[in-house]
């Protein structure tokens, strides 16, 4: 008597652990009959005691065609992660024999919802992948500053030497002239980076004082001209009669309204005017700069202020350029207190508005 209630203490004690333990258990039988479940696996799985584990785990009326049951009470010990086909929670089973007190051999399997870890690591993969490309970003941008920091020194250059050999005045003149257009683009670039740079440590600091918007936007008119002509293409403007003073930074507005225009020029369609309207709307100085371009496509509007982003990335694309003035623009906008707007339609073109605040901000 007192052996039998041992045994039966122990028995006990083996199903509290059981019951106890967070991994959920189950055996079935070579017959493919559940035969035990804990409680962990209970709760995922209900209490399916005397079923078919095809029919309980799977719904089905026939035995899985990769059922490991025969290979484990072969002896055989499998390691596989397996997903719920209705919750699509994954577990980690780990499935080994187990000798019944009668001899025959069953499938015990040791159950961890892995769930959460299997979409950590789905996670990390995802951050991996990300890193990744923004590394391959980061070459492409260093790639493409470098090209086209490389590119106006090596025809200064070119053009240098060649006005070296140049007998004739009018002809050296010319190309020395070239040399210097190249020059500029490069002290430009180089000028905006730096821009980027102060904006983003926050020492660019604006020598603001009351002006006229209009001698801006002509002297930008005047100075992107010749850039214009290349392409046959017009700047016209149209400026609003007595308008009110803003306060700024002539110089930072000057280098922002040249951005915006160098980029309507870039993207313009050969032939096609660039036009820059100037009107008081409200409180604001409201510029709008117009092309009949190529446009950007909606999803890529909010990017095109971030330094270096280009919509076509790679060096080679057709419209050069390093992705820095648009972002330039728009930090020296927001430095003004005002704000910089886009509406575009790919293949019709795009229109910049920038809106400063006048003096005073009083409606009017």
């Amino acid at each position: 008597m007192c052996e039998k209630g041992e045994k039966k203490t122990e028995l006990e004690r083996l199903y509290r652990i059981f019951n106890t333990i967070p991994e959920g258990v189950y055996i079935v039988s070579k017959d493919y009959v559940v035969e035990f479940l804990n409680e962990t696996f209970m709760k995922s799985f209900g209490r399916v005691e005397g079923e078919k584990c095809y029919r309980a785990f799977y719904g089905r009326d026939t035995p899985c065609p990769h059922c490991d049951i025969p290979e484990i009470v072969k002896g055989k010990v499998i390691d596989k992660e397996w997903t719920h086909p209705e919750t699509g929670r994954t577990y980690h089973l780990t499935s080994i024999p187990f000798e019944n007190p009668d001899g025959t051999i069953s499938k015990l399997t040791i159950s961890r919802d892995i769930t959460e870890y299997k979409r950590a690591e789905e996670a990390l993969q995802k951050t991996y992948a990300e890193l990744n490309s923004l590394d391959e970003l980061k070459s492409n941008i260093l790639a493409n500053v470098s090209h086209e920091l490389r590119t106006p020194l090596t025809i200064a250059i070119g053009m240098i030497t060649l006005a070296m050999e140049e007998e004739n005045a009018e002809e050296r003149n010319k190309l020395l002239k070239k040399a210097m257009k190249a020059l500029a683009r490069q002290n430009n670039m180089i000028g905006n980076l730096i821009e980027i740079a102060r904006f983003h440590k926050e020492k660019r600091k604006l020598k603001l004082e009351s002006l006229d918007i209009e001698p801006i936007i002509l002297l930008v008119q005047r100075k992107m001209k010749p850039l214009a002509e290349k392409k046959n293409i017009k700047i016209k403007t149209y400026i609003q009669s007595d308008l009110p003073k803003i306060v700024a930074d002539a110089e930072a507005l000057e280098r922002a309204f040249s951005s915006l225009v160098d980029n309507a020029i870039k993207f313009n369609k050969e032939g096609e005017d660039v036009t820059i309207k100037v009107e008081r709307k409200d409180r604001f100085i409201t510029t709008s700069i117009s092309d009949i371009g190529v446009g950007i496509p909606q999803e890529k509007i909010e990017k095109i202020f971030e330094p270096l982003y280009q919509i076509d990335g790679s060096t080679t694309r057709k419209y050069g350029g390093m992705g820095m003035g648009l972002a330039v623009a728009k930090r020296i906008i927001d430095a003004h207190g005002g704000k910089i707007e886009v509406k575009s339609e790919v293949g019709k073109g795009s229109t910049f508005i920038v809106c400063i605040p006048i003096i005073g901000g009083k409606k009017g």
